[in-house]
């Protein structure tokens, strides 16, 4: 029976995927502790990019799906005589992107200086070409490394992410056909 209920609990958690796949863009929440019953530091993990992945994909994805479905669905009708003209829509991907980057960049330099191994070979000499350790450099060095590996990248992703904060509206990907609907939507939204 283990084998059995095994079994059962993955086709469950991979029909639950498959469907939310079709409405978020991403599988399932909790889908670890579906197929385990017991929720691990791997499942939240797992949960908060699947968040992170439908936020993205509902905000700056979704409007051209919305047309297709409205389309689809009859709610918008097509009129011979009338020529659509699409709005062009910008995407935050090249600044979220470039942000993750920098975030990631300043973590990993942050670990090696942790380590004690920022700038430590030749390899990883900074622009002076002197290895840039605080025993060999100084303490004032060993700023300037941090200044330059770490608090620069943190604050370019700081800026892009304000970048795409204060830009929001204009960056979100907005249903085109039917642009009525969406503010029917948000009108009933406030009324409760």
């Amino acid at each position: 029976m283990p084998k059995l209920d095994y079994l059962f609990k993955n086709l469950w958690a991979d029909h639950g995927d498959d469907i939310a796949r079709q409405y978020a863009g991403t599988g399932a929440l909790k889908s670890g502790f579906t197929r385990t019953g017991k929720r691990s530091i791997g499942g939240l993990v797992d949960d908060g990019v699947k968040s992170m992945v439908r936020y993205y994909l509902n905000n700056f994805q979704d409007g051209h799906k919305q047309d297709a479905l409205d389309l689809i669905s009859g709610a918008y009708k097509v009129k011979r005589d009338v020529r659509l003209r699409f709005q062009r829509q910008h995407s935050p991907l090249v600044p979220v992107l470039l942000a993750l980057l920098s975030l990631g960049y300043a973590l990993h330099s942050l670990t090696l200086a942790l380590k004690g191994e920022l700038g430590s070979s030749s390899s990883s000499r900074g622009s002076t070409g002197r290895s840039l350790s605080a025993g060999k450099a100084g303490l004032g060095g060993l700023l300037s490394v941090l200044s330059q590996h770490v608090v620069a990248p943190l604050l370019v992703a700081y800026g892009l992410v304000v970048l795409v904060q204060k830009n929001g509206k204009m960056l979100v990907d907005r249903p085109q056909l039917c642009p009525q609907l969406a503010n029917t939507v948000a009108h009933a939204d406030k009324q409760h």
